[in-house]
């Protein structure tokens, strides 16, 4: 199947540059920097908070100064975006919210924190 398919591909030139179009953006997709706030691709400047390449924050996680935005904020924010795209209601957003952030550089320490003063009682 996958030599015919690529016999199909190869024998018309518009399909072939449309596939390596494809590949190629994919490829770069896999290369870009991710967001630590939120995993977010960053493949131009543009897209760094400030549009500072070294900043480590997409322009959605940051302040017009390339400042991460406090959690709260994040948080807020992305539970709103799961609450709408996925059809979560607001408990189901705040765990699933909490499992990706967990995984995030900018805030694993923090959900970290929360975790252990959640089971300590406090």
């Amino acid at each position: 199947m996958f030599v015919c398919y690529l016999c199909y591909v190869a024998t018309c030139p518009v399909r072939l540059l449309v596939l390596v179009l494809v590949l190629v953006h994919v490829r770069l997709m896999s290369l870009a920097l991710r967001c630590e706030s939120c995993g977010m691709p960053m493949a131009t400047n543009e897209e760094h908070g400030a549009q500072n390449p070294n900043n480590p924050y997409c322009i959605h996680c940051t302040d017009m100064n390339g400042k991460l935005l406090p959690f709260e904020k994040k948080f807020e924010e992305l539970v709103k975006t799961a609450m709408d795209t996925r059809w979560m209601n607001r408990e189901q957003a705040e765990k699933n919210v909490l499992g990706q952030m967990a995984e995030l550089p900018a805030w694993r320490g923090r959900v970290a924190e929360m975790k252990l003063g959640a089971t300590s009682g406090h």
